[in-house]
């Protein structure tokens, strides 16, 4: 596994050496669990790359730590059968990979529009489980100046309760690019 990680690596830093890439510095905020449970503030904040893959394409790999809420549950036998006794939503903190595809409108020599897309993997830092996903946004630019909207849709279950209970986060974001 090691071997593989490793090889993946020097894969990628050799065609960001060859490639003109653009690395972006973002961070944001913005509510999670929008479709079930109780809301909570997320976050996130990280350090991306924009790979051409051609003129209107480009591969965006991401490294993030993210602040979503979870569900706990707590469980036990109760008049002969198995129910949950309790549930507790917290707050867990993920190291979040984001592997998106994106296309670039260019709106002027200033101005540009991305359009991205892809999956994402996230390890919980603390408790919770490991959460895989889509995630998507679309990214303004300025120069070397960036605002978005991300969303991301988990597809693992958080909960070993009876119930599933997955993540979903809307982010706002501002970022710079090198």
């Amino acid at each position: 596994m090691k071997k593989q990680l490793l090889t993946a690596l020097f894969i990628l830093c050799a065609v960001c050496a060859e490639a003109q890439v653009i690395w972006t510095v973002k961070a944001g905020a913005g509510i999670s669990n929008f479709y079930s449970g109780p809301q909570s503030v997320a976050w996130k904040a990280g350090l991306g790359v924009d790979i051409p893959l051609s003129d209107k394409f480009m591969f965006m790999p991401a490294a993030e730590i993210a602040g979503k809420q979870v569900l706990t549950s707590y469980y036990g036998y109760v008049n002969g059968g198995y129910n949950v006794t309790d549930t507790d939503y917290d707050h867990c903190i993920f190291v979040q990979i984001p592997l998106q595809v994106g296309y670039k409108l260019r709106m002027g020599t200033a101005f540009d529009m991305n359009f991205k897309a892809g999956p994402y993997l996230a390890i919980p830092t603390d408790y919770g489980k490991f959460d895989y996903g889509i995630d998507a946004g679309i990214d303004f630019g300025y120069k070397h100046f960036v605002t978005g909207i991300d969303f991301q849709a988990g597809l693992a279950n958080q909960s070993d309760d009876i119930r599933p209970f997955k993540t979903t986060a809307l982010f706002f974001t501002l970022g710079y690019r090198f």
